[in-house]
């Protein structure tokens, strides 16, 4: 690295020459530029969020850049939360396959990661090109992308990854169901229901047991509208658990004893009601259908 660079990159360093300085100085260099010197620059920039200078750094004709100074900047850009800086890595990708892998992966969860903000297209925006670019296999760590947006409950996020046939809603055991149900997100349960590959019934009605559990009573709602979804199965060991506990959830309560699928005995059918009536008098049994409430009078 010649004497000049050198002196550039320690000013830039130093933060004594701003981004409007490397822009210039890269602009102002007559002989072609050395590629360590690009490099701590290119890393420097993603360190200090300079769009510009990046874009300027990443632009120079010649220059292939090492994929461990890449790896660098994805990782830089995912440990400050910097999903601009990161768009404009990605762009600078070759369509050729690069030892990249790892990061680029690592980049793809942390966007299915974020929880989704109308007000911030960014996220978005970076989703798309690391699909449309194909830089990164959507369907890595067996789907691991879609599992983790379900969890986080990025709607957006997932209806993209669904779209994308590399992509297997039904993988790991139907995890990404599984995982919407026990964190109660309730608008991408319904999107993995509309997709045809998705059974809800699988592994004994698994998805509704792990809503039960987990109380998702707005997850338990959406299930039990799906004609493969039988409460039956579960469902009044449910009751029997909350029971056993005298631990009652109301909402859960209400949807199990509205549904007519759903046989619950005399005796545990009493012990809801005693519960209901200690802790709010009749009222507590308004919200319930007809029949169960006649039922409730009857005991």
């Amino acid at each position: 690295m010649k004497g000049q660079e050198s002196l550039i990159v320690s000013l830039y360093q130093s933060r004594h020459l701003g981004e409007e300085g490397v822009v210039h100085a890269l602009s102002s260099l007559g002989s072609p530029c050395c590629v360590q010197f690009l490099e701590q620059l290119v890393i420097e920039c993603c360190k200090q969020h300079h769009s510009d200078a990046l874009r300027t750094c990443l632009s120079i004709s010649g220059i292939m850049l090492s994929d461990a100074t890449l790896d660098r900047c994805i990782r830089i850009c995912i440990a400050q939360h910097q999903p601009d800086t990161a768009t404009i890595v990605v762009a600078s990708l070759c369509s050729y396959r690069r030892e990249l892998d790892s990061a680029l992966e690592a980049l793809l969860v942390w966007v299915c990661r974020q929880k989704y903000d109308t007000r911030n297209r960014r996220f978005a925006s970076l989703l798309n090109m690391l699909i449309e670019q194909n830089v990164v296999d959507v369907a890595a760590s067996n789907n691991l992308a879609l599992r983790t947006a379900c969890q986080s409950g990025n709607r957006e996020v997932v209806q993209r990854l669904l779209q994308d046939a590399r992509v297997d809603p039904t993988a790991a055991q139907n995890h990404a169901l599984r995982c919407a149900c026990v964190h109660n997100h309730a608008a991408v349960v319904a999107d993995l229901l509309d997709d045809h590959r998705v059974d809800p019934s699988s592994m004994n009605q698994a998805a509704l047991q792990d809503a039960l559990s987990h109380r998702s009573h707005a997850t338990v709602s959406v299930l039990l509208k799906d004609h493969r979804v039988d409460p039956s199965v579960c469902g009044p060991a449910c009751v029997e658990t909350m029971i056993a506990r005298e631990d009652y959830d109301r909402c859960i309560l209400q949807v199990l004893l509205n549904d007519k699928r759903v046989e619950i005995s005399n005796h545990h059918l009493r012990c809801i009601i005693e519960h209901l009536l200690g802790a709010s008098g009749l009222n507590g049994l308004s919200n319930l259908s007809d029949s169960t409430t006649t039922t409730a009078h009857a005991l």
